[in-house]
Parts: structure tokens; C-alpha cells; sequence
């Protein structure tokens, strides 16, 4: 995610903020499985990231939530791509 930030997210990407949506998207889906990614969005908007919570509620595509940001977008792009690769 850092490394699409710079080639995705324009100059006005702020590479950290995209860096810690990647790594965090999934942060709960191991122990909480079922209730991903609720938790992780909560604990994000928590604190005071409403972009991240957003990106991150925007990749679980069940919910519907609209992509708004070029952050939203390659979180899901990135997500489904790492998926593949590892796969």
C-alpha cells in the first residue's frame, strides 16, 4: 500500500496513512472471523481515522460502502492482488 500511494494516491497521498490501512484491514478476520471487519473499523474510527475505517469498510465489499478515495480503491485492488499472489 505504501508503494501504491505514491503511484496510485497523486502527490497528495500520504504514504503512511495508506501504509497502516494495509496493514490493518484484516486485523481482526484471524481471531474474529465472523465479525470482521467490525472490530477493526471501530478501533480505526476510534481513533480518530475516519479515512482508514472508511478504506477498510469499503474493501469488505459485503457491506456496499461506496469508494469515495483512491485509498479505498487500492485497498481492495491491493487486498484482492496479495490474495492472488499468495495463493
Amino acid at each position: 500500500m505504501r508503494a501504491a500511494a505514491g503511484r496510485y494516491g497523486g502527490g497528495d497521498a500520504d504514504v503512511e496513512q495508506w501504509g497502516i490501512a494495509g496493514m490493518l484491514h484484516d486485523a481482526d478476520y484471524e481471531k474474529w472471523p465472523d465479525d470482521h471487519p467490525n472490530r477493526i473499523v471501530a478501533w480505526v474510527r476510534d481513533a480518530g481515522e475516519e479515512a482508514i475505517a472508511h478504506a477498510i469498510s469499503a474493501h469488505y465489499t459485503r457491506w456496499g460502502v461506496p469508494y469515495q478515495t483512491a485509498l479505498d480503491k487500492a485497498l481492495l485492488a491491493c487486498d484482492e492482488l496479495t490474495g492472488f499472489v499468495m495463493a
